[in-house]
């Protein structure tokens, strides 16, 4: 049996410059800088994390949608950018991204996978508003 997708966590940091401590409530990871930051390198950057979270979202909705649909894809790759502008308020992001697959397929069927690849949840979240706010 599944269980519900994880919705919260939280981050710890120590004694080691930058090291955070990652727990949900099925695993611990690091998230760390880079040593030319400061940090120890024991893991990805924040930005790194949050840019695997969306490349890895959009590669499993595909395997799952290319499985369901008998699609034969092979390997999926998809490579994933953050372009930003402007700054503090003002600062506009742009999530790039490429999906490539193994195995030729038909143009109709890439182009539903890059509709598929835009509402893959992660997708869906980066791309409405969000607000960020303490819970005090």
């Amino acid at each position: 049996m599944d269980s519900e997708p994880i919705t919260q966590l939280s981050a710890s940091i120590g004694e080691q410059n930058y090291t955070c401590t990652i727990q949900d409530s099925r695993h611990m990871y690091i998230i760390d800088e880079p040593e030319s930051k400061g940090g120890a390198n024991i893991g990805p950057e924040p930005l790194s994390a949050l840019l695997a979270s969306l490349a890895s979202c959009i590669a499993i909705t595909l395997k799952m949608y290319a499985d369901k649909k008998g699609i034969g894809t092979g390997k999926i790759s998809v490579h994933v950018e953050l372009q930003q502008s402007g700054s503090g308020e003002n600062t506009k992001s742009t999530f790039l991204r490429k999906i490539k697959v193994e195995n030729k397929i038909e143009p109709e069927q890439m182009d539903r996978l890059h509709y598929i690849a835009s509402v893959c949840p992660v997708s869906r979240l980066l791309s409405g508003e969000i607000l960020i706010k303490s819970m005090d």
